[in-house]
């Protein structure tokens, strides 16, 4: 379990780090420059990718409960 708290704090740095970017770059990779809109179909994007990182560490979680369990009362 403690590899699992460690790999979430990973990828919670990564995402905040990566939102504060994306709210403070003027112009993006491309050269357009940021307006609202576009700022927010970024962040979406982001949105998108944080809750599928997060459907694979819940999936990642019940399978280390589901064998911590299986350890424990298979003794």
């Amino acid at each position: 379990m403690k590899k699992w708290w460690a790999v979430n704090v990973v990828w919670l740095v990564i995402f905040i780090g990566g939102l504060i970017h994306l709210l403070n770059r003027a112009v993006d990779g491309s050269g357009e420059e940021q307006t609202l809109g576009l700022r927010m179909i970024s962040i979406a994007i982001l949105a998108v990718l944080f809750f599928f990182v997060l459907f694979i560490q819940m999936s990642w979680r019940h399978s280390i409960k589901k064998k911590t369990w299986r350890k424990l009362n298979h003794k």
